[in-house]
């Protein structure tokens, strides 16, 4: 009863062998009766001396060929061993190659992405062209705009002129400022640093 719920629980956690699980596996039983073989041999070895001291050829000689029996099934065991140990080299090496294959889908499609992003962004440069075009056009006419601002206009310029005009008339009729040649200035200036 302990068996069959043990073997119950392990159907229910036991996950899928893999290839590679199995080829080892079988591997190992192979070696487990290589084993067996070899010990059976070393007995027929034992069983032929024992014979041979019993004088009995006929049963060593029939020992000596159930030994050569176990020798060559052991041999054929060491092939198979052989054959399954480059299977899961094999095995190993075309699942290295698999991931390999897929790593390099993943990069070469990461690669299209790029390269669709970096053709939409040539796209958007032209488009980016274009908008910087119509912006350095903007900003001419901003600058037309600033510098027709800057400069005065007849009208304003005119209006200054008569300000100033007049300004200059009320001066000159209120108060009359005598001229001075440039030697009556220097002496002006001169007087005024000495008596500091």
């Amino acid at each position: 009863m302990f068996r069959l719920f043990k073997k119950l629980k392990l159907g229910i956690d036991a996950q899928p062998l893999t290839p590679r699980d199995k080829l080892k596996k079988t591997l190992k039983k192979l070696k487990k009766k290589a084993q067996t073989y070899k010990k059976k041999a070393s007995q027929e070895v034992k069983k032929a001396k024992k014979s041979l001291r019993a004088r009995d050829r006929g049963a060593a000689n029939l020992c000596l060929k159930r030994k050569s029996l176990y020798e060559q099934q052991i041999e054929l065991l060491g092939n198979s061993q052989f054959q399954i140990e480059e299977l899961i080299i094999k095995l190993e090496g075309v699942k290295a190659t698999t991931e390999t294959v897929d790593a390099l889908k993943i990069g070469a499609a990461a690669m299209q992405e790029m390269q669709k992003v970096t053709y939409v962004l040539l796209l958007n440069i032209d488009d980016g062209d274009k908008d910087m075009d119509e912006t350095y056009e903007i900003m001419a006419n901003v600058k037309q705009i600033q510098d027709s601002l800057r400069t005065p206009s007849d009208a304003a310029t005119e209006f200054n002129e008569d300000k100033v005009e007049a300004k200059l008339k009320e001066r000159e009729g209120a108060d009359p400022v005598p001229q001075r040649t440039a030697e009556e200035y220097e002496l002006a200036t001169s007087q005024a640093g000495m008596a500091l």
